[in-house]
């Protein structure tokens, strides 16, 4: 088969969009930790940071100064490749400082691969080419995290999907060269047309955070593979296809396709985002909100195709780069408040501007109406793959039930804080903290900063991964958007529920409570992460009274851990201590050991608590080789006589 310049196209578009939402992941993730954290205390810190920001976004105006009249046919080879080599020198070299600019560099690039990209649209026949590529890059990106447990390829390079990455690379090498349209210095873009396009950022933000984000979706119902939500996404996205395709022939069917698109995805952000929903209404919304994506993206598809065929020659670089900006501006603000409701807003603003240009451009080359029905059974078909794949096994529940009824009285308890995948050396490496848990097991573990589609954690699903690696079940609580609490234990999980905080500062806080059986006895476990903000921290108090309020209903044995972000000496610890067994106000020097930070620990803030059920058979704080910047703690700890000869004391 001939790889003509249309098709070469279409697979170059296929790639760059899997590696530009992989690089948009990535930036986030480093802007939050590396940067934020890394340069912490630096002068001009927040400057600094948006420093990094401006030349992240930077590659449209790079290309306009450098490129615009350098840019031969061959170039969009040479930029991809250029990201396909970046990603894989990422994988391979993870020094913190290298990762970091890397990501930075790779933003740049594929800023100005998109304009590179932009300029060749005129190679396609029709609009429909151009959609179906842009779609393609999202099946593609959604399919490898599935098959990489949640991950970026990044962190499965020897996998399928990095060979699928240099296969599509290597095709588009192999095709015929699209020629990019010619460029007049004279002619400037509309102030029409950089208004539309800076929607294009928007959307794209919103597309890579939430809309096409299968971990956070997945983590109100966590029970339930992320492969799930695959369904809904494949089902609504060819249904928005065929409604695209069936209103788009009408006169002022843009007009109205651009008005339900906007219900569509603002419905399903405002249940992900507010709902505490269960799978059924989970995956409705998420399925309408694909099918108000999809109907965007082919109006955008349309109108830039459009835009090329008659050879307008102008390119909305200012657009492009204002959207990006300006979606920045709903990100800061969550970090800052935890509060989602900016993304409503650019929501509405970009919609306001779809709509209005759909209402003014409603001459339009007809679309063909074509029978779309035979799309939504390949998509059904297609769905049901990952899902089944996805599927848990029993294997894990069997080993709990058979380890549950040990005849042992003693047991272990680990707590670590995992910080969504990074280092303390500010190294992106999710492996090696799992790998440091795979080594060190214990009975019951609790985690904290565990990443399920946060944008701290490049979207990651660190449950997942987790899962795949570790035996027996694994509870998952959210907490703030994809960023929570869990536990896995050998012992059987008879229950277990999330219980957000009513008081938080910055980032949402809860706790996750599971109830498990351990030689027949029932124990509770909470696992928890307070507020991080300085002493005095009276959200800090308030959530400690919470957590005492819930344990007092108890009349089970109970364990509590986490990160509680407290010194020993903070009214927090001493109001747990008025709760907890006798143990802890009789030897106060166990609470001497630093847990933080990992690599040159100078403060205690990580704990276990229990009832006085328990005996104390030993404590010790774990040197984890950085692998976090928590050094995680460990309790061995023994059911007393009392307990087993008389059941619960009262």
């Amino acid at each position: 088969m001939t790889i003509t310049p249309e098709r070469c196209l279409v697979l170059a578009i296929t790639l760059f969009t899997w590696l530009w939402m992989d690089f948009v992941g990535l930036l986030l993730s480093v802007l939050c930790t590396y940067f934020y954290f890394g340069m912490e205390g630096v002068p001009y810190h927040f400057a600094r940071i948006v420093g990094v920001v401006l030349i992240s976004v930077s590659g449209a105006l790079v290309y306009r100064l450098l490129l615009r009249d350098r840019d031969r046919s061959w170039g969009i080879k040479v930029m991809l490749g250029s990201l396909v080599l970046l990603y894989f020198l990422l994988a391979g070299f993870r020094g913190s400082d290298f990762f970091a600019w890397g990501v930075v560099v790779g933003n740049v690039v594929c800023g100005m691969t998109a304009v590179a990209l932009y300029r060749r649209f005129h190679v396609f026949a029709g609009q429909d080419t151009l959609f179906v590529s842009v779609m393609l890059g999202f099946v593609v990106y959604l399919a490898t995290r599935l098959g990489n447990d949640g991950m970026l390829t990044l962190f499965r390079i020897f996998s399928a999907s990095a060979f699928l990455m240099f296969g599509l690379l290597g095709l588009v090498m192999l095709g015929g060269n699209p020629d990019a349209m010619p460029h007049s210095r004279d002619q400037r873009a509309t102030p029409a047309a950089q208004l539309y396009a800076a929607t294009t950022g928007t959307l794209i933000g919103l597309c890579v955070m939430f809309l096409f984000n299968l971990s956070l979706w997945s983590s109100r119902t966590p029970e339930t593979p992320a492969a799930v939500y695959y369904g809904s996404f494949v089902l609504g996205t060819f249904a928005g296809i065929v409604i695209s395709r069936r209103l788009a022939i009408a006169a002022t069917g843009s007009f109205v396709l651009s008005i339900a698109a906007s219900l569509c995805i603002g419905g399903g952000l405002y249940v992900v985002l507010f709902v505490d929903y269960g799978l059924v209404p989970g995956l409705l919304a998420h399925g309408v909100a694909c099918v108000g994506t999809a109907a965007f993206w082919f109006l955008h598809a349309r109108r830039y195709w459009a835009s090329a065929r008659d050879r307008s020659r102008a390119l909305p670089v200012f657009g492009l780069i204002a959207g990006t900006l300006g979606f920045a501006v709903p990100v800061v603000f969550f970090l800052l408040y935890a509060n989602p409701a900016g993304y409503g807003v650019a929501l509405l603003l970009a919609s306001l501007v779809t709509i209005a240009t759909e209402f003014r451009a409603r001459s339009f080359e007809s679309v063909a109406a074509r029978s779309g029905y035979r799309w939504l059974v390949v998509a059904a078909l297609v769905a049901v793959v990952p899902i089944w794949l996805s599927l848990p096994s029993s294997k894990g529940a069997d080993l709990a039930e058979r380890s549950g009824q040990t005849g042992r009285s003693e047991f272990s308890v680990v707590s670590t804080n995992v910080r969504y995948g990074w280092t303390d050396d500010y190294r992106f490496a999710p492996r090696e903290h799992l790998q440091w848990v795979k080594e060190h097991p214990a009975d019951i573990i609790g985690y904290q900063e565990v990443n399920k589609g946060s944008l701290y954690g490049s979207f990651t699903d660190l449950l997942a991964y987790y899962r795949s690696a570790i035996p027996g079940p694994m509870v998952y609580g959210d907490a703030s958007f994809g960023f929570g609490n869990a536990l896995s234990t050998w012992l059987p999980v008879k229950d277990s529920r999330v219980v957000p905080f009513a008081s938080s500062d910055m980032i949402q806080r809860s706790f996750v409570w599971t109830l498990l059986e351990f030689n027949g006895q029932e124990i509770e476990v909470f696992v928890t992460h307070l507020s991080h903000l300085p002493h005095p921290n009276a959200i800090r108090q308030k959530q400690v009274a919470e957590l005492t309020a819930a344990i007092s209903q108890s009349q089970r044995p109970w364990i509590l851990m986490g990160d509680f972000n407290a010194m020993p000496s903070g009214p927090e610890i001493a109001a747990l201590m008025e709760i907890s067994s006798p143990v802890f106000a009789r030897r106060p020097e166990l609470f001497e050991e630093l847990s933080h930070p990992a690599q040159d620990p100078r403060k205690r803030i990580d704990y276990i608590f229990f009832s006085d059920h328990f005996e104390l058979l030993g404590q010790e704080v774990i040197d984890n080789g950085v692998t976090s910047d928590h050094r995680p703690i460990r309790t061995r700890l023994r059911l007393n006589e009392l307990v087993y000869s008389h059941g619960i004391k009262q």
